[in-house]
């Protein structure tokens, strides 16, 4: 038996690698959103640039085409509402759910979007400033991270137990020959990255 094997993996592409668009994905997401927490009046091209980084980020994430889409929406919000203080930051709950879209995780998982969310509030009591925003943006970045993670947790046990792999297909079928071909082009075990 084969450990658990990452929903988003078995998605057949149309270009690139899994492993090369999610590595890129996540630099391009992290990337846009750290160029977008370092924007001001003066700095707009950078604020431009890293909207650009974030959508092309979610479009190239492996993972469903309408799922990719839909999560462009909330992730960008997510990210760019922390540009108005503290208080915004309660909706990167927003693109920590839009990462659980695009990833294919179980429904379960979800309850992970209370972490930033509730974070984010009790920083906003303790730093109600906005000259705050560089300790508040690192913090809510690391609850991201984290929730990112505890959500691949729940999603690769059920009920404390890891999840089986899905059982073999008969040989010499067609499906056995297209996923041989996605298991050389896909990773078994938990991604290599930043997030999950």
């Amino acid at each position: 038996m084969t450990g658990w094997r990452e929903p988003a993996g078995a998605v057949p592409l149309r270009y690139g690698s899994y492993p090369v668009r999610y590595r890129l994905s996540l630099a391009m997401l992290w990337a846009g959103g750290i160029a977008l927490q370092f924007t001001s009046a003066y700095t707009l091209p950078i604020a431009v640039l890293g909207f650009a980084a974030s959508i092309a980020g979610w479009i190239i994430v492996p993972s469903a085409g309408w799922r990719r889409i839909i999560a462009i929406g909330p992730g960008l919000l997510g990210v760019a509402a922390m540009l108005a203080g503290t208080q915004g930051a309660a909706l990167s709950a927003l693109a920590v759910a839009g990462w659980l879209l695009v990833r294919m995780r179980p429904a379960r998982s979800y309850v992970v979007v209370i972490l930033p969310a509730g974070l984010a509030i009790a920083l906003a009591g303790v730093f109600p400033q906005y000259g705050n925003g560089t300790i508040v943006a690192g913090v809510i970045g690391a609850a991201v991270l984290a929730s990112t993670w505890a959500a691949y947790g729940l999603a690769t046990t059920k009920r404390g137990r890891p999840q089986p792999a899905r059982p073999p297909r008969p040989a010499g079928s067609r499906a056995t020959e297209r996923s041989a071909l996605r298991e050389r082009r896909t990773p078994s075990s938990p991604d290599i990255g930043s997030s999950p």
